[in-house]
């Protein structure tokens, strides 16, 4: 009997657990500013990595932008040719 109220007893512990780890990280996802100064910036640095072609230099506005490492935007780019959402890039 001991074994049946300690089993629920870990049970109900990795539940609770499960549901803290949940509330901590979905807690942040709905209350969250879609366009923060940066997610601009970046979108336009992957639309002209896209269209231009140069994966060595990103550039913003025509001017090169070498404030960040150029493998994010280098991986963004190839990813949306993988997913085919150069298609949607292509058109805006």
């Amino acid at each position: 009997m001991s074994t049946t109220q300690s089993g629920d007893q870990n049970q109900s512990w990795k539940f609770i657990l499960v549901l803290a780890i949940l509330a901590v990280v979905f807690s942040g996802l709905f209350d969250h500013d879609v366009w923060t100064p940066d997610e601009p910036r970046v979108a336009a640095i992957i639309h002209s990595m896209y269209l231009t072609g140069d994966y060595i230099i990103p550039q913003f506005a025509g001017i090169s932008f070498v404030e960040k490492p150029p493998v994010f935007f280098v991986m963004s780019t190839l990813l949306m040719h993988a997913t085919g959402l150069d298609a949607i890039m292509q058109a805006v």
